[in-house]
């Protein structure tokens, strides 16, 4: 992850600095700018230390957190005689869930069972966030309920010979 670190209202020397894992802070050299590029792949702390007449003053430390993007994947498990479908969240680097079933309705849960209001497609759409940013998958489901033999018994059959 590429970060750019500014400082206004300073026109003195200016150091940017950075802590060490034992946590001293140590200067990066060739700063002298008010703004700093970065490249980090962890969390890593920064603060910047400014000379002007003589006089030394730091700014208040910034740390900078890393996270990973969210990953938004999902699997499905649909009972074959009803409408019911258990969903499977499969999502990465997340830790807050939108679901859209594609028939109106939201569900904001982990792993949320939907019943489906009757035969059709549905494009269901699981949104990922993790605070920092959002990741989409979408999947379209064939909702058809299978009638087996124990659903056919509430039936009257009769055959007609024309």
């Amino acid at each position: 992850m590429t970060i750019v670190l500014n400082i206004t209202g300073s026109t003195g020397i200016i150091n940017w600095q950075y802590a060490e894992v034992n946590g001293l802070f140590s200067t990066i050299n060739n700063t002298n700018l008010s703004s700093y590029t970065a490249t980090i792949n962890e969390t890593t702390t920064f603060r910047v230390f400014s000379e002007t007449s003589g006089c030394a003053d730091t700014s208040e430390i910034l740390q900078i957190t890393v996270r990973e993007s969210p990953i938004a994947s999902f699997t499905y498990d649909q009972q074959l005689i009803s409408y019911t479908v258990n969903f499977t969240n499969a999502s990465n680097y997340s830790t807050e869930f939108r679901w859209d079933f594609g028939s109106g309705f939201i569900d904001e849960g982990t792993n949320p069972v939907f019943i489906f209001p009757f035969d059709g497609t549905y494009l269901v759409r699981l949104i990922a966030d993790n605070g920092c940013s959002q990741d989409t998958f979408e999947l379209e489901i064939i909702m058809l309920k299978i009638v087996g033999i124990d659903e056919l018994n509430h039936y009257e059959l009769s055959v007609h010979n024309g």
